[in-house]
């Protein structure tokens, strides 16, 4: 095992990038050049890792490290992400997506790719995963870890992201247009051009603006409708591309610099910091707005923090979880695939409306969850019951051994 350590060092005057004293934290990552970083969203834990298959995930309150891990891959990609609830972390390292638990980082599941690992991301409320790979991207139910839908992306995936709703997940390729899916139906929507290729993708919170990043153009798009919004004449490829809680600054990772824009103030250049490489990765923290850039002036095998107090972000906890969904019954197989459920019209229920079957499970905590068995739609509804049909293949399973959700 090689050593790691965690180098704190008090910065003054970096008036290249905020102007005022600033606080760096430089977290070495071990060797190789460090490619990836993410806050997780309570503000908790920083990760990152390196193109030889280091990762290193610290504790922010006392700069310990808490979970370390070496995997055997050699100049790759290596995309981390925390579910939105900090529960889950996950990891892309070769043809393998990892899954661990924050709680006591055990791995929780391993998912096989069909290829190394190049984008990773959960949705808004923790309830989906996305993955791209040189051929797909595919999107797993959580916790199941069931595939519920793929895409063919021949020329791998350069970018993902969802709308703070989930309502929608935007994809990029390395050709030239984004796509945009519905949840949970996964009807292509939109479809977004760059007009050259596209290297990099992020959703702005709250707002639902794509930003896509090219090899030197910079544009934003309305979510919704897909109108453009704005154009950037970058004159350089964008490798990295995120924005802050509730969407008013986006930073754009660069060949040689890290760009802050002030969105509100029609996309003003707010801070620049000359690097000396290729800006990977980078993520703002909803805890405090701190910025965090993976490729350095300092080392490239180190993550870069930037305290942005200048810029005045505002930070706040994460929205809450969506309502507790209604809950039915099964009461009566019809066919294979089609159920009775004792919940009608008078709780909601009509047709046309969306759940999924659930299994009720328990914890080593003794915490109970939902784990997702499939997905239903309801296609006649009474006064009491309603007829839902699955969605997919047919399950040979005791139906009254599980219940049907309705997400409010």
């Amino acid at each position: 095992m090689r050593k790691y350590k965690l180098v704190l060092i008090v910065l003054i005057g970096l008036a290249l990038l905020f102007s005022g004293p600033a606080l760096a934290n430089f977290l070495k990552i071990g060797d190789g050049e460090a490619v990836s970083v993410a806050f997780s969203n309570d503000g908790r834990f920083i990760a990152g890792a390196s193109n030889s298959g280091d990762l290193v995930v610290w504790r922010i309150s006392d700069n310990k490290d808490v979970f370390i891990k070496e995997f055997s891959i050699v100049g790759g990609n290596v995309p981390i992400s925390f579910s939105r609830d900090s529960k889950y972390f996950g990891v892309g390292a070769g043809s393998y997506v990892y899954i661990y638990r924050t709680s006591d980082w055990q791995e929780e599941h391993r998912i096989s790719m069909d290829g190394p690992v190049q984008k990773i991301a959960f949705s808004p409320y923790a309830d989906l995963l996305v993955t791209g790979d040189p051929r797909f991207m595919r999107v797993f139910s959580v916790p199941a870890w069931s595939e519920a839908f793929r895409s063919d992306h021949p020329r791998g995936v350069s970018g993902i992201g969802f709308s703070s709703d989930g309502k929608y997940l935007a994809a990029a390729a390395h050709e030239k247009d984004a796509h945009v899916w519905e949840i949970p139906s996964f009807k292509e929507v939109l479809s977004l051009s760059l007009g050259e290729k596209i290297l990099s993708l992020a959703v702005a919170p709250v707002l639902n603006w794509v930003a896509l990043g090219g090899e030197e153009t910079m544009k934003l798009f309305n979510l919704e409708t897909g109108q453009q919004t704005s154009v950037f004449e970058q004159k350089r490829p964008v490798y990295s591309l995120v924005f802050s809680l509730y969407g008013r600054y986006m930073a754009a990772g660069e060949s040689d610099n890290v760009v802050v824009y002030d969105l509100e103030e029609n996309g003003r250049e707010a801070a620049r910091r000359f690097v000396s490489c290729p800006v990977t990765g980078l993520d703002f923290s909803q805890a405090t707005g701190a910025l965090a850039v993976v490729g350095s002036d300092v080392s490239v095998d180190e993550i870069s923090i930037f305290d942005t107090t200048r810029l005045n972000i505002t930070v706040a906890p994460p929205p809450p979880p969506p309502a507790e969904p209604l809950k039915a019954g099964i009461i009566g197989v019809i066919d294979p695939v089609k159920i009775q459920i004792n919940m009608g019209k008078r709780d909601g229920v009509r047709e046309g409306k969306k759940g999924f079957i659930f299994d009720t499970v328990t914890g080593f905590d003794g915490k109970s969850e939902m784990m997702k068995i499939a997905d239903v739609v309801v296609l006649s509804a009474d006064e009491s019951t309603a007829v839902c049909q699955i969605k997919g293949d047919s399950l040979d399973f005791l139906f009254n051994e599980y219940g049907v959700a309705f997400p409010q």
